[in-house]
C-alpha cells in the first residue's frame, strides 16, 4: 500500500479504479469496486464475494490494477473497515506472490488509521 502522492501517470494498460470520498456503506463500497473491478456477473456484493473475485487472478487484464483511495471508505463503521482493509492488503500481498502488481493507496492523512485497520 502506498501513502500520499502516488506518482501514477495515465497508462492505458493499468486498471485503475477511483474509490471516491464519502462511501459510508458495504453496499456503496461494493459497488464501485464491481464496476470498476470488472467482477463477474456472478459477483455476490459481500465481502466473502470481494476475497474471492479480487484473489482470482484470472479476470484482471495484463499490467497493474490500481485502487486509488479519496478517505478510508465506510467512515465510523469500524468493523467493515476493518474487513474492507483487511481484504485488500492480503490480496496485495497475494498478488506479488503471483508475480501480479495490485497498487492500493489512500491520502498521507489516512495512513495511522489504515494501518491501525491492517
Amino acid at each position: 500500500m502506498r501513502f500520499g502522492e502516488t506518482g501514477l501517470e495515465l497508462d492505458p494498460t493499468r486498471l485503475e479504479v477511483r474509490i471516491p470520498a464519502g462511501l459510508k456503506t458495504k453496499t456503496e463500497l461494493l459497488a464501485v469496486l464491481a464496476r470498476g473491478l470488472r467482477f463477474p456477473d456472478y459477483f455476490g456484493m459481500n465481502w466473502d464475494a470481494l476475497d474471492e473475485c479480487i484473489n482470482d487472478l484470472s479476470w484482471p487484464p495484463p499490467g497493474q490494477v490500481v485502487l486509488a483511495h479519496s478517505d478510508v471508505p465506510l467512515a465510523g463503521d469500524h468493523s467493515n473497515q476493518s474487513t474492507y482493509v483487511s481484504i485488500i492488503n492480503d490480496a496485495v500481498a497475494r498478488w506479488m506472490v503471483a508475480d501480479r502488481d495490485l497498487l492500493v493507496t489512500f491520502p498521507a492523512e489516512y495512513r495511522a488509521l489504515v494501518e491501525q485497520l491492517r
